[in-house]
């Protein structure tokens, strides 16, 4: 009798994550200095559409990293295992927003883009650590489990890994978009009654679109040479069974 509450308490959970992500999506658009310019209507819904994703990934993936603890029945993944590689690299482009407040010119950045890359990758960090407890099951799978169940766990391991890479994905597609879209607002309001001097080169968008796909890729990328050592047992127990054997002649 105690389940439709806890469904009902993880339902609510995860409907206030996507809320906060639009409110604070909403709140960083209402309040852009670049309100009054015609192509803020453009660049405004995909901003909003952009945050409201990073709060339905933040659940998701946490779905998914218990998703990953049941298919692994009864040899769970810990946080300590994984949190040391993505803390170090969700660290670094949020040390570089952080730097970024205090250069000038073109560089500086105020603590309102810092704050929305801030939640980008809040957002992220479920999905980001799912995928990299897949990899470090493929690294330190034990041999000693058999072939058939190797082959049936890393089949759904590798379908888990592509659902995760297609939310990420999603959340880069939609990052890059507002960032193209920001430039062009950006540079419509150059030289306006609004005062915005802007020179900000269009080839940004691919520089930041390239950086959140890196981001992904670090967790994306195969495990290292120990996780084709754990396979070999499971590709000898197959090869067992699809080596041709030999007719002998009467």
């Amino acid at each position: 009798m105690q389940r439709p509450d806890r469904l009902s308490t993880a339902a609510m959970g995860r409907f206030a994550l996507v809320a906060l992500g639009f409110a604070f999506g909403l709140w960083f658009v209402l309040t852009s200095p670049y309100r009054p310019a015609a192509l803020w209507q453009a660049w405004a819904p995909l901003l909003v559409a952009l945050t409201t994703t990073a709060g339905a990934a933040f659940p998701y993936g946490l779905d998914r990293w218990a998703e990953l603890g049941q298919l692994l029945n009864g040899q769970p993944v810990r946080v300590r295992n994984v949190a040391s590689r993505v803390a170090a690299v969700m660290a670094v482009p949020l040390l570089i927003g952080v730097t970024s407040t205090r250069l000038h010119g073109q560089a500086h950045a105020s603590w309102r883009h810092v704050a929305l890359v801030a939640v980008l990758l809040v957002g992220g960090v479920p999905a980001a650590a799912a995928m990299e407890g897949v990899r470090h099951v493929a690294h330190n799978w034990p041999p000693s489990e058999p072939g058939g169940r190797q082959v049936a766990v890393l089949i759904k391991l590798r379908d888990l890994l592509q659902r995760l890479l297609a939310a990420l994905g999603a959340l880069v597609a939609l990052w890059t978009f507002t960032i193209g879209a920001a430039i062009v607002l950006q540079r419509s309001l150059a030289g306006s009654a609004q005062g915005v001097v802007t020179n900000a080169p269009q080839q940004l968008v691919l520089i930041f679109g390239g950086v959140g796909s890196l981001l992904v890729a670090l967790f994306y990328v195969p495990g290292p040479p120990p996780c084709s050592a754990a396979a070999r047992p499971c590709a000898r127990s197959v090869s067992r069974f699809t080596r041709p054997r030999k007719h002998q002649s009467s």
